[in-house]
């Protein structure tokens, strides 16, 4: 398996329309970090998910990835990877996180910061992270907007997304298939949780689901919500 890389794919040939700077530098290091021999592993690919296999990431839970083609899109594949909760899966409250941007793959969070490994600098496969947020909660990583990571369509402009409303959509859609497919997941307390660019994502789609599924909570860390204001108390 590759690593994941910004912008690996387009859709339609456009990409998002607004870039944050500082968060694309982070994007890139993330990019660097999970170059070369760092990430490796097998996957089983199905008609609709890769299933994990060996001893990639986290061998102690039970972990999917692989792609939804999203209901309502004319060929959205969003890729997603989720992790069983370490404590007590059957009632532990179920998470999606979403990194920001735009345009940074969720691996950034994954490997670098709440996910259940990490990637240290020098490495040859990842280490077992023991603060992850699966420690106490499953949790849902998926690239997005389609073209980021390996999150593609094959050239329709209404994959498309350039604005929230079209996030909030396109992600609202594939939690609903997500958890048609898990069902047992449904009833779960469930969290929207970003950063950055995720000030933007999380208040959407919180909005586009709050009444089709469990919503108790969202969170957003270092939020980019308003730059205009934001931007004049950055330290110089």
């Amino acid at each position: 398996m590759v690593a994941p890389t910004m912008w690996a794919r387009r859709c339609g040939g456009a990409s998002f329309v607004v870039l944050a700077a500082f968060a694309f530098t982070t994007c890139l290091a993330m990019r660097y970090e999970l170059g070369g021999d760092n990430f490796s592993g097998r996957l089983e690919v199905t008609s609709r998910n890769a299933r994990s296999l060996g001893e990639l990431c986290d061998p102690t839970v039970n972990q999917e990835a692989g792609y939804y083609r999203v209901t309502g899109t004319r060929d959205l594949n969003m890729f997603y990877w989720f992790f069983e909760s370490r404590s007590d899966p059957a009632k532990d409250p179920v998470i999606l996180w979403m990194t920001g941007g735009p345009g940074c793959s969720d691996a950034t969070a994954l490997f670098l910061e709440n996910g259940p490994c990490l990637l240290d600098g020098g490495r040859a496969f990842p280490r077992r992270n023991e603060f992850s947020w699966t420690s106490a909660a499953s949790v849902i990583y998926i690239d997005q907007p389609c073209g980021v990571g390996y999150s593609y369509s094959n050239g329709s402009k209404s994959d498309e997304d350039h604005n929230e409303k079209g996030v909030a959509k396109h992600v609202g859609s594939f939690l609903l298939d997500f958890f048609e497919a898990h069902p047992e997941l449904r009833d779960r307390d469930f969290f929207l949780f970003g950063e950055s660019y995720g000030g933007h994502y999380v208040p959407a789609v919180a909005a586009a689901v709050m009444d089709e599924v469990n919503l108790v909570g969202v969170g957003i860390g270092n939020g980019l919500t308003v730059p205009s204001g934001q931007f004049k108390y950055y330290p110089q």
